[in-house]
């Protein structure tokens, strides 16, 4: 049995204030096998976080080795060496380091892989250098446990187990195991900036301290390693729900040759790539970018929750936040996943799509919701309400209900569910895509159109008639407004163009009678620097969202408010860089590294998102014009390991701060949204037409229009002030009603029921005949409760 070494404990409790690490990664890796439950990421050259038992559970701030001669120097991995990695395989995320001493002394090379079957990270060793060096040289292996999600309250100790002495940390009772296939010659555990092993190197050169324990704070455990003339071993980091598991777990995925588990490690991710599509050809690097993100997106599914996908292995710009943002991009957000889901469905998978889908079936909200972001047990982080997260499932649902690929799974609830919920709660959504503001954005309003219409498919298929013609009726009601709601007529962003989409028109949901003129109002902007202007003009700030108007067949690429909007975010968004044109969210954004090269905190400048670059090339190969020209761009925007960024450095070199022009910034690195958009656009370059076009949609609204009606609809919590000639006027109210109402100032008087629907809504409409003249006033009264609202409202006619 495992006992603990000794009683000497490390002083300095509790240390110095915790910090995550650097979000921008240069690798991320798991075991294809989902009985390994532990996923690992690198950067600069060393492990940095890994997770366990879920994806959304990291457990180490980083993992390095710490190098001297004990007498003239002293050098940190991530710090002080020069780093050079690479993937060698296609499809496995298997990572090649060599970390190289300035002054060519010495080099250290490392295989990185996790056991195929264990939760333990394997990191083969390889010292090289002229072998006199090399025997003065002292190696440490240094980390930093995080368990837990956090710095704080992390306990370790020295314990023997096996006739050997093994590094152990532990916090709520989950633990963590370090070792070597070397003995460590001295082990110690103690508070980081007090006692911990890198303090006391960096005082005197020499491993000086050797504590048994360091209980309840920010710690950080050190082994040297006993090289004894040896060049070569592997360090194992194990994870466990016990001392016994964690040990155990290590000393077996120790117990085998690293190369024997290398080769199963690299045939375990064989096996995806027999489902994947060859769509390498329609690539500009032979495929390279297109293997490493097909294995990403693989790999940032959860092993515990089936089809639950996360955002990013990253914590963006991490080394500047604590405990107290246990967030970081490893969180599972509905717009995300569906784009991971149907990017994998786009290169031929179709089960694990699948299993995306029955997850979000799973954590759908009782109202037929989706929290903004949630832990993958389903509890909200964020407790924002984006409606395009509750459309990306009906959406996904019809994909794979058209590819034949929802197998024995019913989604009809689920569509159902999540379409009633973007009635009852539009138009306006509190958060559009970019989560900072509420009102009418036209990338929202593109896929609730795209996903009624999805969902009216299957009502019709169960026989509902009623619901499926209320679905469709409502798309149209929020496609004839698109244009009133979200493009300016008086835009002077660009000379001569005066009428353009906006990035997002401003309305309060809770304001029931809200001013929808996008020529009005004013939009405060998150994240800007102090001391700054923060609200502007909304007319004034755009974005492209406006393209998904384009990419699921609502408008045509040369509709002429397309063009002319392009024109402006070109003229205000576009950047160019060696790469490639890449483009800014949104002008004024101030989400992303800052001028002097610091990380974002609390406000910074918004930098351009690579997606934006395969968003703007499927509006191309939409218009007729080829898509290469933005593949070639993402695919050199790619790490060497074939990782894409959130955001790239888009002003000029700051090589003081390690910013390059169209290079990563510290922003989330790999974001699978990124990689999901760059497979879509390979997939549609492949086939000549936009993956994501619907044929409904586009049938719909490019074609001849005749069955398109034109709609103004009026409920309690949005209550239109006018209604136009030949429109229909629809009351919508949550439960059933008569409304009692007259179009002659009362002199004729009408008494309605509404109609029902299996969408939790009642509707009554009213005709508005071109030669109308006089408001229709109207008030209700509610059968199943027998009373009357005791209130008449007002809808003018123009």
């Amino acid at each position: 049995m495992a006992k603990f070494r000794g009683d000497r404990i490390a002083f300095g409790r509790p240390g110095i204030e915790p910090r995550w690490t650097n979000g921008a990664k240069d690798g991320v890796g798991t075991a294809y096998a989902t009985s390994s439950r532990l996923w690992f990421t690198l950067w600069n050259g060393i492990i940095t976080e890994t997770y366990y038992p879920t994806i959304d559970r990291p457990q180490i701030r980083d993992l390095q080795y710490l190098i001297s001669d004990g007498k003239s120097f002293f050098h940190e991995e991530k710090r002080n060496l020069q780093t050079r990695m690479e993937r060698p395989r296609s499809n496995a995320l298997a990572y090649h380091v060599v970390n190289s001493d300035p002054e060519g002394r010495y080099q250290i090379e490392k295989e990185i892989i996790t056991d195929p079957h264990l939760s333990c990270v394997l990191q083969h060793t390889k010292l090289k250098g002229d072998p006199r060096f090399l025997s003065q040289l002292r190696l440490y292996a240094l980390c930093a446990p995080h368990l837990e999600v956090g710095g704080w309250g992390n306990s370790g100790y020295v314990v023997e187990a096996a006739g050997r002495c093994i590094l152990m940390a532990e916090k709520q009772g989950t633990w963590l195991a370090l070792a070597a296939t070397l003995p460590f010659r001295r082990l110690s555990c103690g508070y980081v900036g007090q006692s911990d092993g890198w303090t006391d190197l960096n005082e005197d050169l020499q491993m000086d301290w050797e504590f048994d324990k360091a209980p309840d704070g920010n710690i950080a455990l050190m082994g040297e390693l006993d090289l004894d003339g040896k060049d070569e071993f592997t360090l194992g980091l194990a994870l466990g729900d016990s001392l016994q598991n964690a040990v155990t777990t290590l000393l077996q995925g120790l117990g085998l040759p690293f190369e024997q588990q290398l080769e199963r490690y690299v045939d375990q991710w064989t096996r995806p790539g027999r489902k994947t599509l060859p769509l390498q050809n329609a690539s500009g690097d032979r495929g390279k970018l297109y293997d490493a993100s097909v294995s990403l997106l693989l790999t940032h599914e959860d092993k515990n929750f089936p089809g639950a996908f996360i955002a990013s292995l990253s914590i963006p710009w991490g080394e500047m936040k604590g405990d107290e943002d246990t967030g970081g991009y490893h969180l599972v957000w509905t717009r995300d996943m569906v784009q991971s889901a149907t990017a994998l469905l786009a290169c031929g998978h179709t089960e694990t799509p699948l299993r995306a889908l029955i997850y979000l079936a799973a954590c759908q909200q009782a109202d037929g919701g989706f929290p903004q972001n949630f832990w993958l047990d389903g509890e909200p982080y964020w407790r924002g309400v984006q409606l395009d997260e509750i459309a990306f499932p009906i959406v996904l649902a019809w994909r794979m209900h058209q590819y034949g690929a929802l197998a024995g799974f019913d989604p009809y609830s689920m569509v159902i569910g999540a379409a009633a919920n973007l009635i009852l709660h539009g138009p306006a959504t509190a958060q559009e895509r970019w989560e900072e503001a509420s009102g009418y954005s036209p990338s929202t309003i593109a896929i609730k159109i795209a996903a009624l219409l999805c969902a009216a498919t299957f009502a019709r298929k169960r026989g509902d008639e009623a619901a499926a013609q209320y679905m469709q009726d409502y798309a149209d009601f929020l496609e004839c407004h698109v244009e009133a709601w979200t493009v300016t007529t008086q835009g002077t962003l660009v000379p001569g163009i005066a009428r353009h989409y906006i990035r997002v028109k401003p309305v309060d949901v809770s304001d029931c009678c809200p001013d929808e003129n996008p020529n009005t109002g004013s939009l405060v902007l998150a994240n800007r620097p102090p001391e700054t202007q923060y609200e502007f003009p909304a007319k004034e700030i755009v974005d492209a969202g406006f393209l998904e108007l384009v990419r699921y067949g609502i408008r045509r690429p040369d509709d002429p408010i397309i063009v002319d909007s392009l024109k402006v975010i070109d003229a205000v968004l576009k950047v160019e860089t060696p790469f490639g044109p890449c483009w800014h969210r949104y002008n004024h954004d101030g989400f992303g590294q800052r001028n002097d090269g610091s990380g974002y905190d609390r406000w910074g400048t918004g930098r351009a998102w690579p997606l934006l670059t395969g968003e703007r090339g499927h509006y191309e190969l939409a218009a007729g014009r080829g898509a290469a020209p933005f593949l070639h761009a993402i695919e050199a925007f790619a790490s060497s390991t074939g990782l894409l960024t959130e955001q790239v450095w888009d002003a000029e070199d700051f090589p003081e701060a390690h910013m390059y022009r169209g290079k990563p910034t510290g922003a989330a690195m790999p974001l699978m949204w990124a990689h999901a958009e760059y497979i879509k656009l390979l997939r549609s370059a492949s086939d000549g037409k936009v993956f994501d076009l619907i044929p409904a949609v586009a049938e719909r609204y490019l074609g001849d229009r005749k069955s398109c009606r034109c709609l103004e609809i009026w409920k309690h919590t949005r209550q239109c002030r006018t209604v136009k000639k030949g429109y229909t006027l629809r009351i919508q109210v949550p439960a059933a009603f008569r409304l009692h109402w007259t179009k002659d100032e009362w002199q004729t008087i009408h008494d309605t029921d509404s109609s029902g629907t299996l969408l939790k809504v009642h509707y009554a409409d009213i005709p508005i005949v071109p030669n109308q003249r006089a408001p229709i006033r109207f008030s209700f009264f509610y059968p199943e409760t027998s009373r009357w609202e005791g209130r008449d409202y007002i809808v003018g006619v123009e």
